[in-house]
């Protein structure tokens, strides 16, 4: 009697439990058979393609994003699965319109510098010198933040040219700043003035393809989407509010976002509501200000 052929098996995926889901990711893991693949490139970072779209998995985030898959526990490196019965989606509620007080932005600096020293562009805001990479910027970047005070979009798209891809890190700071600007126009101007923010958007996300890297261009695309962290678009409705008693805790949630990249989100927020990045007359002794133009 013959032996019989051994049969080949296919490597056995342990399906992931999904605990919470952002709605880019959803869409884009529903439509690519629950399965991930490895973002060519990225080694084993926790960025991931759900088919052609870029998300991130971990056990724990910093804060919920529309591409973030939080899961009850890692397994396969190589190509998870995840479980069928997803959760519903996390995505950022509608806002309204509405500018914040300058009473209220002066606290959430004042909260900002009570939390640690300031990293990025947010160095300027809070009376500090900037880093030695950044300190070319720092006049583009004062362009850019009365351009985006004032709605100017085509003005702040030139301005944005000199900040993308400036700054070390997965996402440079200058990346960070340009699209907590856009992202934070986005929330709180007008709805004419919104309308020119999003008549240009797909020119602010061709440029960061060009002088930033993909993945940092793929986050920047969130933002000047108005579609990012939680943390940050609760932190401009609690600005937008007023609401004086939350904004520590909203402040110490979007600042643990990244290495740096919470304060520099944090400062193109800011900057894109006041216009510029002077520091208040509160915060440091003027030997340390921030070189201005």
């Amino acid at each position: 009697m013959s032996a019989q052929p051994e049969a080949r098996t296919e490597p056995r995926h342990r399906a992931l439990r999904v605990r919470c889901i952002g709605a880019l990711a959803r869409g884009a893991v529903a439509s690519s058979g629950r399965r991930l693949h490895r973002l060519p490139g990225y080694g084993r970072s926790p960025y991931w393609l759900a088919g052609d779209t870029v998300v991130w998995i971990g056990t724990s985030i910093a804060s919920m994003h529309p591409r973030a898959i939080v899961v009850a526990a890692c397994g396969d490196d190589e190509g998870p699965v995840l479980a069928p019965d997803l959760p519903a989606a996390w995505q950022p509620a509608e806002r309204r319109p509405g500018l914040p007080s300058k009473r209220a932005v002066d606290v959430l600096l004042a909260e900002a510098a009570s939390l640690s020293r300031p990293r990025g562009f947010a160095a300027c805001l809070l009376g500090k010198r900037a880093e030695p990479l950044l300190r070319d910027a720092i006049a583009a970047a004062n362009r850019f933040a009365m351009a985006c005070a004032a709605d100017r979009v085509p003005a702040a798209l030139r301005e944005a040219e000199a900040l993308l891809g400036v700054g070390p890190g997965l996402t440079p700071s200058g990346d960070d700043f340009v699209g907590g600007g856009i992202f934070t126009r986005m929330l709180i101007a007008p709805p004419d003035a919104r309308a020119r923010w999003q008549s240009l958007a797909g020119a602010f996300v061709e440029l960061a393809h060009r002088r930033s890297h993909f993945l940092g261009a793929v986050l920047f695309s969130d933002l000047v989407h108005a579609r990012s962290f939680e943390a940050l678009h609760r932190m401009v409705c609690v600005l937008q509010a007023g609401d004086l008693a939350r904004l520590h805790d909203c402040v110490a949630e979007v600042l643990r976002i990244g290495h740096s990249s919470g304060w520099d989100l944090l400062a193109g927020c800011v900057a894109a509501v006041r216009g510029h990045l002077e520091p208040c007359s509160w915060t440091f002794p003027q030997d340390e200000t921030c070189p201005l133009p």
